[in-house]
């Protein structure tokens, strides 16, 4: 279980997100107000390569689901792409002549 898994379990920061979301009930992206039931506290930037807290608010905003969705889409997106070049970068340095992954 991961960290962040460990976290998001506890009782105090469950209620900190439940403040969040009460204090901010327009959606960060598309401006819409937002009922309780479907709000998302989203990080800003990805838990995956940010150096804080989870807890750290200051890397929140809220979002509704549709927009939570898109944004999760296009950040996953970015991510595979970006490992993508990454390998497509270190195969050219290795310089892969004559092998069946040609660059």
């Amino acid at each position: 279980m991961s960290a962040y898994m460990i976290i998001n379990s506890d009782y105090a920061f469950r209620a900190k997100k439940r403040d969040f979301t009460s204090q901010h009930p327009w959606c960060a992206r598309c401006g819409r107000y937002v009922k309780a039931r479907a709000r998302t506290v989203d990080h800003i930037i990805p838990m995956s390569i940010f150096t804080g807290s989870p807890e750290s608010v200051s890397n929140w905003q809220m979002l509704c689901d549709p927009c939570h969705k898109h944004k999760t889409a296009k950040t996953d997106n970015k991510i595979f792409e970006n490992n993508l070049r990454f390998a497509f970068i270190n195969a050219k340095s290795l310089n892969m002549k004559g092998s069946a992954c040609q660059v």
